[in-house]
Formats: C-alpha cells, sequence, structure tokens
C-alpha cells in the first residue's frame, strides 16, 4: 500500500494529522538499531548469561542448563564431539570429562537484534588421573533471544596451544 493511500485511510479513520506523524515517528524508530545504551545492556546480560552457564557446567547444574540451552542447541566440543541439548546435559550430569572451573579470559559481545555472538577465550580446568589440567579453548556462542530469555542455540569450542 502506497503511504499516500495509507495516511488518507488513516486519517479517514477520525485520526487527527499529529497522530498519524506521531504513529509513523514510532513505527520509523522501531526499525532502528538498538541505541548504544540498550546494545551495551544486552552485551553485558550475554557476557553474564555465558559465565553463568559455564559455572553451571562446572556444579553439574542441569536445572539451570535446561532454561538457558534452546531446544535445538548443536554444541562442539574440543575434541570434535556434536551433541544436541539432551545428550548434552546428559554428560553435564555424568560427565565423561570433569571440570573444576570454567574462567572466561576475553569475550566479545556482538548483538544483532534477536540474535547475539560471543566469542572469546577460555581456560577450561579438568581432571585428569586426578590432576587439574588446564585446556585453552577459543569460543564461539550463538544465542537468540526467546520470548522472555536469551537462549544458547549453538556453541564451538576449539583447542589452542597451552601457553
Amino acid at each position: 500500500m502506497r503511504l499516500q493511500t495509507w495516511l488518507w485511510r488513516h486519517n479517514a479513520a477520525g485520526n487527527t494529522p499529529a497522530q498519524t506523524r506521531l504513529r509513523c515517528l514510532f513505527v520509523w524508530l522501531s526499525l532502528l538499531p538498538l541505541s548504544g545504551l540498550a546494545q551495551k545492556k544486552v552485551e553485558d546480560q550475554i557476557r553474564q548469561l555465558t559465565k553463568q552457564r559455564f559455572d553451571a557446567q562446572v556444579r553439574r547444574d542441569t536445572v539451570f542448563l535446561e532454561k538457558v540451552l534452546a531446544t535445538d542447541l548443536v554444541y562442539h566440543h574440543p575434541d570434535g564431539v556434536s551433541e544436541s541439548k539432551r545428550d548434552f546435559i546428559h554428560n553435564v550430569a555424568l560427565p565423561r570429562v570433569r571440570y573444576t572451573a570454567i574462567e572466561v579470559e576475553d569475550a566479545t559481545v556482538r548483538v544483532y537484534r534477536t540474535t547475539a555472538v560471543a566469542t572469546g577465550k577460555a581456560r577450561l580446568i579438568q581432571l585428569q588421573n586426578s590432576q587439574p589440567t588446564p585446556v585453552y579453548v577459543l569460543y564461539t556462542d550463538v544465542y537468540v533471544k526467546g520470548r522472555w530469555l536469551w537462549q544458547l542455540v549453538s556453541s564451538s569450542l576449539i583447542p589452542v596451544p597451552t601457553p
């Protein structure tokens, strides 16, 4: 529908020209990208959510992971194993690898409306032969904003040499 036709119909419906212009302004503003302040707030939320997810893995908190992991999650481990949400949560509860700590050393978050991409470097402290062993990874996490919360839909961890 052409703008002139829409404006004419809108005015014919009893709206004043000022109301019509105000509605047009709201529509136009809703199409703009997130403001700097809103963008920063979402970036901080995603950083915090990533840290909480890593902490939940260490604590084996499957209840938290059920909420934050999307139903169609694909999780790629540093050793090349890929898992679904169900497999991932099962392996957190009964770990094939036991983590004592996961520390994010560097994190960057980019937000695209309802999608956020978190990348960074993390140090995973895992037990091997009862000895804590650090493993360094680069990670890429993709979050999608659901109706009420952000959920992780994809995660890939790539091993990097130990410094």
